[in-house]
């Protein structure tokens, strides 16, 4: 029996799958520097940086001519909030790795926690 990877859409210039394969999950350590557990340390830390490389790495089964350039002009187009981006790539890390995040959960305790402590409220 085949099992399928899990993947996440994100909606950039158009919805897209990211999905981590193995080639992509080694795509990813090697462009961060670190091992899959330091890279959902990361994640979870809201590494930007992290976070952009690993979409980059989980966009390439689409995309074979992508480049990381390409995917940051991508990130800085289309995304209006850089917080849902990190969560959104970190499930779909995480999912890679037999962990299934939330998102609504996330975001949805995320946003009460800035509204307790928002100043302007």
């Amino acid at each position: 029996m085949t099992m399928a990877v899990p993947f996440k859409i994100i909606q950039l210039d158009r919805p897209r799958k990211i999905k981590f394969t193995i080639n992509a999950l080694i795509l990813a350590e090697t462009l961060c520097g670190k091992p899959g557990g330091q890279i959902v340390m990361d994640l979870s830390q809201t590494n930007y940086e992290t976070a952009a490389k690993c979409l980059f790495a989980g966009l390439k089964h689409e995309d074979k001519d992508l480049t990381f350039e390409k995917t940051k002009e991508l990130i800085d187009e289309h995304i209006d909030n850089m917080f849902n981006f990190v969560q959104i790539v970190s499930s779909a890390f995480s999912a890679a790795n037999g962990i299934e995040i939330d998102i609504n959960e996330t975001l949805e305790t995320t946003a009460v926690k800035a509204e307790e402590t928002s100043p302007n409220i």
